[in-house]
């Protein structure tokens, strides 16, 4: 497998393309007698030709642009998500059915959630897991009888390993939710023998009320660019959490949403016409006496960084308490989220990277 990637190397011309497969040798740990990785990788760009042979767990994410090219011989297990400037994360949902038990339950009757079969019996008979006390008289009584028997506080039956209950509503509905989020909780089977009233589930499986939905994968710190707000991962996301966090965009009359910097501006004191800006280093760029406005939140982005991007604020304006007026972006992707808060005071709200703060 070693050589394998040495050969790729070889034939990558691109400096940024291999420096990029280098870290990836450089995680996965691979030797000439790697047999199998564990790897995250986050941005590859370009065309990867190759055979990847070996077990390959864990999640890939970021932009992947390009052709592969080659076998892949072995278990692949994880997540590929590709994450792109414009788009909305997703938290993820879990599932969500509904119960339905408006009349005393029959002994005998049956209901299976997940993989649990629950039997109800004669009124205090129960006494085996996978037993529930139909009740004393009335329908409230089966209602508590089920809520206890799944939350596993009966003093017979464990909590249910897929599902939580909710208490029952006046219209004697309660709601049946998917413990893990995501998609999973979709083929979470509800099924049902009832034999009075309308005791019933409102599907055979959980996902009518509420749909499960993935979370959209990212690393802790993932910054993403969407049309009204910028996305921020709180913690590392899988497809069955929910840690992205929104900060709204302000919107102005006859504003650009984005610029991109290609250049040495000088802004004369000036602010811009976006509030995301990006900045392409691969020429000198830089950007001087910006006058931001006050109430207004920026994003500054690099795109690339071969001329390390410099921002500096015009006299007078501050990053936080500090007295630094300058911002350096040293790598591609670095990217900063500031508010101006006055017309002397800009807070840096996150610092998504290794921008370097100073005094011009």
């Amino acid at each position: 497998m070693a050589e394998k990637f040495i050969d790729i190397l070889m034939n990558i011309h691109n400096t940024e393309i291999r420096k990029a497969v280098e870290e990836i040798m450089a995680i996965c740990g691979v030797t000439k007698d790697s047999t199998s990785a564990t790897a995250i990788v986050t941005n590859v760009t370009g065309n990867v030709t190759g055979n990847v042979t070996g077990n390959v767990t864990g999640n890939v994410t970021g932009n992947v642009t390009g052709d592969v090219v080659g076998d892949l011989t072995g278990d692949v297990t994880g997540t590929v998500t590709k994450l792109v400037a414009g788009t909305t994360p997703t938290n993820a949902v879990p599932a969500e059915g509904t119960l339905t038990i408006d009349t005393l339950v029959t002994a005998g009757d049956t209901m299976t959630i997940g993989t649990t079969v629950y039997t109800f019996t004669a009124d205090g008979t129960a006494a085996s897991a996978g037993e529930i006390d139909v009740g004393a008289a009335t329908a409230a009584d089966s209602q508590d009888n089920i809520i206890a028997a799944l939350e596993g506080t009966d003093g017979i039956n464990s909590a249910n390993a897929d599902v939580s209950i909710s208490a029952f509503d006046a219209s004697d509905v309660a709601k049946i939710i998917a413990k893990t989020r995501g998609v999973s909780g979709n083929s979470i089977a509800t099924t049902s023998s009832f034999t009075t009233g309308t005791n019933t589930f409102d599907d055979t499986t959980l996902g009518t009320a509420v749909a499960g939905v993935d979370g959209t994968v990212g690393g802790i710190g993932t910054v993403i660019i969407g049309p009204t707000h910028i996305f921020i991962a709180k913690a590392a996301n899988t497809i069955a959490d929910a840690n992205w966090r929104a900060i709204p965009l302000p919107t102005f009359d006859n504003q650009a949403y984005s610029e991109t910097v290609d250049s040495v501006v000088d802004m004369g004191e000036t602010d811009f016409d976006a509030d995301v800006i990006f900045l392409d280093g691969t020429a000198a760029c830089s950007i001087t006496d910006w006058t931001p406005t006050p109430g207004r939140t920026y994003v500054l982005e690099c795109i690339d960084s071969t001329n390390d991007p410099v921002v500096t604020l015009t006299s007078g304006i501050t990053l936080n308490s500090t007295g630094n007026d300058k911002m350096t972006f040293p790598d591609a992707d670095d990217n900063v989220v500031l508010k101006c808060v006055s017309a002397t005071r800009m807070v840096l709200i996150s610092n998504n990277g290794s921008v370097t703060l100073a005094t011009a």
